[in-house]
């Protein structure tokens, strides 16, 4: 997984408390009898579903587990041999792409930011608004489609007892 190959990196390759690690995704979801027809084909039945996978991997240290829930039992690692790795893992919201764009990134092997950019004659999109804030007119940025997803991952800090292995 990306993500996770991503925070990994990240927290070892520093003195860090945490890695953080995003990947974005694309998941091609067989649509079951909508629209479909005897002169259909498979490609004709796929929409192509947007989504994002976030990962924070640290320790059981005070550091890391400092935003504990208030009723938390666990007792953090006060020496870092007896820290045990904490890792947290988050999916976005996910939503079907529009077809114009699903059809370069399934058929034309297009990457998606790309396709955005030809569908919408934009440059660059992946590093501004994205395809969720041109989809949803900047009701929904980037930014805040990734927010929850990071809060999501941090659930085994917040109450470690439970994800300790």
């Amino acid at each position: 997984m990306g993500a996770m190959n991503r925070a990994r990196a990240a927290y070892e390759s520093g003195d860090f408390e945490f890695g953080v690690g995003l990947e974005g995704g694309i998941e091609i979801i067989q649509r079951s009898g909508v629209g479909s027809s005897p002169t259909s084909t498979s490609s004709d039945q796929e929409d192509l579903w947007c989504m994002a996978f976030m990962c924070v991997i640290g320790s059981t240290s005070e550091p890391c587990t400092s935003g504990r829930h208030p009723e938390s039992t666990f007792q953090p690692s006060l020496l870092e041999e007896q820290e045990k790795e904490l890792r947290g893992i988050a999916k976005t919201a996910a939503f079907p792409l529009p077809r114009k764009i699903s059809h370069l990134v399934i058929h034309e092997k297009m990457e998606l930011g790309h396709a955005d950019d030809q569908v919408f004659g934009r440059v660059n999109s992946k590093e501004g608004d994205g395809t969720v804030g041109m989809l949803t007119n900047g009701f929904i940025s980037r930014t805040e489609y990734y927010d929850h997803t990071l809060k999501l991952a941090l659930i085994p800090f917040v109450w470690p007892e439970l994800y300790v292995e």
